[in-house]
């Protein structure tokens, strides 16, 4: 019994100083002390059962291709949106891929997996100016055009654009909206109505527009339209429709507004577009409507000026001034001119054309 009574009372001596020390470790991990871990300890403060703080919520406008459900332990640079700057008026163009969430693709997916941008290269000190390929529609063989520019190019290499220079080096061919373009001159593309600015693609695949002249020949007789851009129009007014169209037009270029673009751009329909050199080519106006997004979205427009409105039986033509800077941060201008034909949504694109210069 005795022998009993010193055993246990060995065992009790022994098992009060771990008990001391299990517990200490225990109000080390609730207080954040000295004695508890050194990963959990800084953070408790005095109180033992206060919160840990909460993960900031990413602004909206500023939200680009990082998650916001990972580790808030993460480094910054992996959330980290990747913003063009713009100073323009109306035009925070956002990050690359929420400009992809924001609007779709009309025309299918866009899946090059290229890079032709050659601002992630190192830009060029100033612009430097290309030929435009001459390829007449109405030729005897469109082919031998063609063939015949294949050897010229071949001859005087960099003699047409190659690439683009887009305003960012982070910027990659999969962020366009169109699907179709192609980089360089070859003997499947054709001009893009875009050829004129650099950080825009030159070229467009030419499986994706056919070779015809306008099917309707327009007259612009009923005189000039004298037209002031306004927030709201009378919309019992004869010439609502008209106004609202023009103002759709200014709207999409300077406020990047897609949803003014769309009022202009009939899905599942075609339209022509007439290159400088003086041929005409058809397009769907899905294709379309992406060019269009393209040169919205990725441009930074000072101003888009109504210059001139000619009245027609039906239809509208629309002379525009297109001030916008460069990569190279110089104020350079682009002269579009639109027919509209009333329809009964309004009026809706059927032709357009780029010049580099004024014209009239």
């Amino acid at each position: 019994m005795k022998r009993f009574s010193a055993l246990a009372l060995a065992l009790a001596l022994v098992a009060l100083p771990l008990s001391s020390m299990a517990q200490g470790g225990l109000l080390g991990k609730k207080g954040g002390g000295s004695s508890g871990n050194s990963s959990g300890g800084s953070s408790g403060g005095s109180k033992g059962d206060s919160k840990p703080p909460k993960t900031e919520e990413r602004p909206k406008s500023g939200g680009g291709s990082g998650s916001t459900s990972g580790s808030s332990s993460s480094s910054s640079s992996e959330g980290k949106s990747v913003i063009r700057s713009d100073s323009a008026r109306g035009n925070d163009s956002g990050s690359l891929k929420e400009k992809k969430r924001r609007t779709e693709s009309r025309s299918g997916p866009v899946q090059y997996g290229s890079q032709n941008n050659i601002t992630s290269q190192g830009a060029p000190a100033r612009a430097r100016e290309y030929e435009r390929p001459r390829t007449y529609q109405g030729s005897p063989s469109l082919a031998g055009q063609v063939n015949r520019e294949e050897n010229v190019r071949a001859q005087n290499p960099g003699r047409y654009r190659s690439g683009y220079y887009a305003y960012d080096g982070r910027w990659r061919d999969d962020d366009f909206y169109f699907p179709h373009y192609r980089f360089g001159y070859d003997r499947d593309c054709v001009v893009s109505p875009w050829y004129d600015y650099p950080h825009l693609p030159g070229y467009l695949r030419a499986d994706r527009i056919e070779w015809a002249r306008p099917l309707i020949e327009f007259r612009f007789d009923l005189g000039n339209y004298n037209w002031r851009y306004q927030n709201q129009y009378d919309r019992w007014s004869d010439s609502y429709d008209l106004d609202q169209t023009l103002a759709d037009l200014v709207r999409a270029f300077e406020r990047k507004d897609s949803r003014a673009l769309n009022n202009l751009i009939p899905r599942r329909s075609t339209l022509d577009v007439l290159v400088q050199d003086g041929y005409w080519y058809r397009m769907n106006s899905d294709d379309f409507y992406d060019l269009m997004l393209d040169a919205i979205e990725s441009t930074r427009t000072r101003n888009y000026k109504i210059v001139d409105v000619r009245r027609g039986d039906g239809c509208i033509r629309v002379w525009a001034e297109h001030a916008y800077l460069d990569p190279w941060n110089r104020t350079r201008y682009a002269y579009h001119i639109a027919i509209f034909q009333e329809q009964r949504r309004g009026y809706e694109l059927v032709q357009f054309e780029v010049r580099p210069d004024r014209g009239f």
